[in-house]
């Protein structure tokens, strides 16, 4: 009898993950940085939204995300091969980051050991890619092949719905998703901006306007239509340093419209943070 290839799945810092979860689950991340006026710090462990937004509060003025460079990628999957024959690699969309380039380069790097890493384009981020780096784990869990992995994650990242409301537009301005104009009236007419992820890029995809726990229930009202389409097994509540109000709101509203087994909150990385802002709440989930 063959010996199973030992296979591990591992993913960017911007999954938006819980910590305990990817812990229990020996996925381990690659850390992205965030550029301030005051230093380049480490994602996860050295900044975190909240104190990304502190800063921000009192006046700070650069705030950049950048991803791990290829050396850094290098030195991580070095060291994973030091115990797995394989690494799936889940990153983040490579419309959106340069971690998949960076991780390819950082594969390459790798040379006669380049075969034993696969990279895997999320066409995501936060828990959009998440919900993958969940299913990949299942499936290493059940001894399918890395081959096998692949395939189903392929095909599963179109059925992914990622999309997001922020409470204005003043972050996605300042990462140059939207202009100043728009962000100007969002600000004025307390229009609160709805985002998607579609075909691996950030689109516009409607607007709130008013009261925002009341646009937070629009939008999930919306975004959970036609739930016979959608899969039952979870959903990933994933927000920036929202309000328990705000949280509440959103719980709520999943429950109302549709029947999840598993409803997971998470708190979004500062790489994630620092393009959105504050009290941005999203729902991700996977459909049939």
């Amino acid at each position: 009898m063959n010996e199973q290839k030992k296979i591990c799945i591992t993913t960017d810092c911007a999954c938006d993950l819980p910590p305990d979860w990817l812990k229990e689950n020996n996925v381990d991340v690659v850390y992205f940085y965030i550029t301030t006026d005051t230093g380049c710090f480490r994602d996860v462990d050295e900044i975190t939204a909240r104190n990304l937004f502190e800063y921000i509060g009192r006046k700070g003025t650069r705030c950049v995300s950048r991803a791990a460079d290829a050396a850094d990628f290098r030195s991580f999957f070095e060291n994973k091969l030091r115990y797995y024959d394989t690494v799936i690699h889940i990153s983040i969309s490579s419309k959106i980051s340069d971690g998949a380039l960076n991780a390819a380069e950082g594969i390459r790097l790798l040379g006669e050991n380049s075969h034993r890493v696969l990279l895997l384009d999320s066409l995501h981020l936060s828990t959009g890619m998440g919900h993958l780096v969940v299913r990949g784990v299942q499936m290493v869990e059940q001894d399918a092949t890395a081959e096998a992995i692949l395939e189903e994650l392929t095909h599963m990242r179109e059925r992914i719905s990622t999309s997001f409301i922020a409470h204005n537009a003043e972050y996605m301005h300042r990462s140059g998703k939207i202009s100043k104009p728009l962000a100007v009236l969002c600000r004025h007419f307390r229009i609160h901006p709805v985002f998607r992820i579609v075909q691996g890029e950030i689109r516009m995809g409607g607007i709130q306007i008013g009261d925002y726990p009341a646009s937070i229930r629009r939008y999930i009202k919306k975004a959970l239509r036609h739930t016979e389409n959608i899969c039952s097994d979870r959903i990933f509540i994933t927000h920036a340093a929202c309000l328990h109000t705000d949280l509440d709101t959103a719980r709520s509203t999943v429950m109302q419209y549709a029947d999840f087994q598993e409803i997971t909150v998470t708190k979004a990385s500062a790489t994630i943070s620092s393009n959105c802002g504050p009290r941005t709440v999203g729902v991700l989930f996977v459909r049939k």
